[in-house]
């Protein structure tokens, strides 16, 4: 038989799976243990508990799953969204952004308590507002839906009569409408660029939400200076045609049946090839060279850019020196004034479907003159070999391609493409090939359409192709990816200008490429460092480009790896790292480029805790300060955490169950605090509380430090302070937790548990007061290996005799035992040896060892030591000393 005394100094590997109960051949081991619930490992080795949850607010409906996003303009200016069915709300400096407060003139004691405003209060019935300062303890400091009476009065919906007022202040939530419902919350992406933030996702066109004030907020559709659009047609003989260079209810003709209803709404650009169809502008001429006379109107080109004649300024008919060269309005050379028009392309959106040859457009960006072609009526179309049509003024030449529809008679040639043969004259041609000898005779009606050009292309989004996924920006570009009908394909801007993506032959110019891979994966992320890395559900991919990317310089893309990601999980960048989810949610990989190799790895960050993750993540973001946390929602409900410090090796995970009865989380999102010193952490979550499910929206309070005062010390969950103010026994507005069992902390001191009731408890008077869910902190070692006389203690039959627990800044409420169930765990010896009392002097917090503790377990194979804190104070564990005897088999 042998005894040891080993020390356990380090719990900063975190939960190590159970799979690893039998590695004490490795390093984490000794840091590691088997459960670590509501502790944080810190980068020195300890464990601190963490601080709890403070209640903001109800979500607006409790019945629909709502998402956070943070808006973060700067560390001291930083928001909270709430997104929910068809709606968002914003969140600052721990609360609920309100639009200016209004004077409450009366407050009726009626039922539902109606309330009048000294001016009009602008509000509509199903606002929600904010009353303070009426002295009714029953509607203030509180939140109301509402009912509007008048235009300066609005009932309180579900309340009763509970006193009259005259005086006090109303203040409405802001709210903004979104085009997203709750079923489309999950999938929304966003970057952000000073005050605006990014939207994109696969089923709207990607918008922008834009703050001007902290109760002033816009979201709309991104009115791009020039839409994405597909590859060009590359087929010579698929041509189109357009009715009007300009306006509204244009008609689009194709003769190949490119339309479908789904494009409605979508984009649809047509070129022209400039140097087709007009001269090029010269210094000091009368512009004659390509037209016997030169008049207003006329058109020529200077560096793909289209310009018309629209004024001559002075002098004789010659044109100045300064050639035109601006996109936008009028400009003179010297003589000429120039009007820019196009720069050889121009789109419309499309507005309505006739067939799969005809749609009705409105015209966005002007349409170059090549591409347009009136409709031409029909007057006659002869029984010969070939047809000939009778169309006046037809200005069509040999060899065009057109369309036919709309004739009466002779049916034959209807809703069909034709080469031009013979052009007759200005109002008769030939349909080349086409024997009308058999034909039906013509009677009347009809028109005839050219089809002007075959450099058209969809609109890169929208209709069949749905609309971006991912987005980011990279090298001062916005950049989209995604859609369903282009997969692996990437959209950015031009260089400054995020909302152009006009494609010139220029440097600035904007960008589309494709992923070449040997199989079609969605690019479900973008994210980009010194590399633009891109997570498919297939791999991951990186930008390997040395200079920034250009047309002339199109991006070098590898994959690297193929992992693969999880949908609707955004990667987090962490200085060069990546923290990505991989395709089944159950693994998180550090992307991290490899100097050996010469190329991007992804360690499995879960290798170690393979059991952290078996339910999915389903939506993660990171604290920086002040550790290094990343926050994980499962799709269980779950909050899991991973500490990720590198420079140190502390790669360590942990649980942590908020408090309450049936309780998930369903969102995180993590903001700098507005005093700029630590960062905070935001989450909804959902409970049953009063036998219905509430949708609270929460926040960590900020991590125990030794210089707080102990009154300030806030570990339970849901909970609310009253920290102004004498003495008082009576605490309300604890309505959130009605029929709630809640622990009270007041002064320092923890009281007796009390249960609500009508939103108000009474407790030992107290001035700063807490109120709360209670929850539990476990720390449960490994099995210990040390003291066997030969080789290993494993499988030995073991006894923990006694134990001594380094403490550092901890509050009674500490247990021990083999395992954390009530009945096999006990009180800490703290204050030599004594519980510190429930009442009395302010509580001291314990630094150092405990009393030397017999362990309340006998013999057995699975010697390890569980602490579990339940008292809403603080506490740190340093190290655990047990002493530990082992029999030899």
């Amino acid at each position: 038989m042998a005894k040891d005394s080993p020390i356990q100094t380090s719990f900063n590997a975190g939960e190590l799976s159970p799979r690893m109960e039998g590695r004490v051949d490795v390093d984490k081991y000794g840091a590691g243990v088997s459960k670590l619930e509501n502790f944080l490992p810190l980068v020195q080795g300890g464990a601190l508990k963490r601080s709890g949850t403070r209640f903001v607010k109800a979500v607006k409906d409790s019945t629909a799953l709502t998402r956070l996003i943070p808006f973060e303009f700067s560390t001291t200016q930083a928001y909270i969204l709430e997104f929910g069915n068809l709606y968002m709300r914003v969140y600052r400096n721990d609360g609920v952004v309100l639009n200016a407060n209004l004077t409450i003139s009366d407050v009726a004691n009626t039922t539902p308590i109606r309330i009048t405003t000294s001016t009009v209060h602008g509000y509509s019935t199903g606002d929600q507002v904010f009353i303070a300062g009426t002295g009714i303890a029953a509607i203030d400091n509180k939140f109301f839906d509402i009912t509007v009476f008048d235009t300066d009065e609005f009932d309180l919906d579900g309340t009763a009569a509970a006193g009259a007022a005259a005086a006090g202040t109303s203040g409405r939530v802001f709210e903004l409408v979104t085009p997203y419902t709750t079923a489309d919350l999950e999938a929304l992406a966003t970057v952000q660029s000073a005050d605006v933030l990014y939207i994109a996702h696969p089923d709207f066109n990607p918008r922008k939400l834009e703050r001007t004030d902290h109760d002033v907020w816009t979201i709309t559709s991104i009115d791009f200076d020039f839409q994405p659009f597909a590859p060009e047609n590359l087929d010579d003989q698929s041509r189109v045609n357009a009715s009007a260079v300009t306006g509204t209810g244009i008609t689009l003709t194709s003769g190949d049946g490119i339309f479908t209803s789904a494009m409605v709404n979508g984009y649809f650009k047509l070129r022209e090839i400039v140097q087709s169809h007009r001269g090029e502008w010269e210094a000091g001429t009368n512009q004659t060279l390509y037209n016997s006379v030169f008049v207003l109107g006329d058109e020529v080109f200077f560096e793909s850019n289209v310009y018309e004649f629209v004024e001559l300024a002075a002098g004789a008919g010659l044109t100045g020196t300064s050639a035109p060269v601006h996109e936008v309005g009028t400009e003179l050379d010297g003589q000429f004034n120039w009007l820019y028009l196009h720069s050889g392309e121009g789109y419309v959106q499309i507005t309505a479907f006739t067939n799969a040859n005809r749609v009705t457009a409105t015209v966005i960006r002007q349409l170059p003159s090549g591409t347009v072609h009136a409709d031409v009526v029909i007057s006659g179309a002869t029984q010969a070999d070939p047809v000939v049509v009778t169309a006046n003024g037809h200005l069509i030449r040999e060899g065009d391609q057109v369309w036919i529809q709309d004739v009466v008679g002779m049916t034959e040639i209807n809703n069909r493409k034709f080469t031009v043969g013979e052009v007759l004259d200005v109002n008769r041609f030939e349909l080349k090939d086409e024997d009308g000898r058999g034909h039906t005779l013509y009677s009347s009606a009809g028109i005839v359409v050219e089809l002007s050009t075959d450099l058209w292309a969809h609109g890169a989004w929208g209709g069949s192709n749905g609309f971006p996924r991912a987005l980011t920006f990279f090298e001062d570009r916005l950049w989209f990816a995604g859609a369903a009908g282009n997969l692996q394909t990437m959209w950015a801007s031009r260089t400054g200008e995020y909302e152009d993506h006009k494609v010139t032959d220029t440097d600035v110019s904007a960008l589309q490429f494709t992923l070449n891979t040997d199989t079609v994966n969605v690019i479900e992320w973008m994210n980009a460092g010194k590399k633009l890395v891109i997570g498919t559900a297939g791999g991951e991919f990186v930008v390997e480009n040395t200079d920034p990317i250009t047309p002339n310089n199109p991006p070098n893309i590898a994959r690297n790896t193929a992992y693969g990601s999880k949908s609707q999980v955004q990667p987090k960048r962490i200085e060069q790292v990546l923290l990505f989810v991989q395709r089944a949610g159950r693994k998180i990989r550090e992307y991290v480029s490899d100097f050996d190799t010469n190329s991007f790895v992804g360690p499995d960050m879960n290798a170690l805790a393979d059991h952290i993750l078996l339910d999915r993540i389903k939506k993660m973001d990171f604290q920086q300060e002040p550790n290094r946390l990343l926050w994980c929602v499962l799709e269980d409900g779950e909050l899991v955490c991973f500490t990720y410090e590198r420079s140190q090796d502390v790669t360590a995970w942990h649980h942590h169950p908020i408090g309450g009865d049936t309780v998930l989380v369903e969102s995180v999102a993590v903001i700098p605090h507005q005093d700029g010193d630590r960062d905070q952490v935001w989450l909804i979550v959902n409970r049953q509380v009063n036998s219905g499910t509430k949708r609270y929206i929460e926040f960590f309070e900020e991590d125990w430090l030794r210089s707080a005062a102990m009154n300030t010390a806030f570990f339970v969950d849901s909970g609310l302070s009253r920290t102004s103010g004498g003495p008082t026994t009576s605490i309300i507005g604890l309505d959130h937790l009605e029929g709630e069992t809640v622990k009270v902390i007041g002064d320092g001191i923890v009281q007796a548990d009390q249960v609500v009731s009508s939103g108000a408890i009474t407790i030992t008077s107290a001035s700063v007061v807490h109120v709360g869910l209670s929850y539990e902190s476990v720390l449960r070692q490994l099995r210990l290996e040390a003291g066997a006389g030969d080789g290993t203690a494993q499988g030995k039959t073991q006894r923990i005799t006694n134990v001594v627990v380094r403490l550092d800044q901890t509050g009674r409420g500490l247990q021990i035992g083999p395992n954390d169930t009530d009945a096999n765990m006990e009180e800490v010896g703290v204050n030599d040896g004594e519980r510190i009392p429930q009442t009395g002097a302010l509580a001291d917090l314990i630094d150092g060892d405990t009393d030397i503790m017999p362990f309340p377990e006998g013999y057995s194979q699975e010697a390890r030591v569980t602490l579990k804190h339940n008292e809403p104070l603080p506490c740190t564990i340093i190290a655990i000393m047990p002493q530990v005897v082992v029999q030899d088999r």
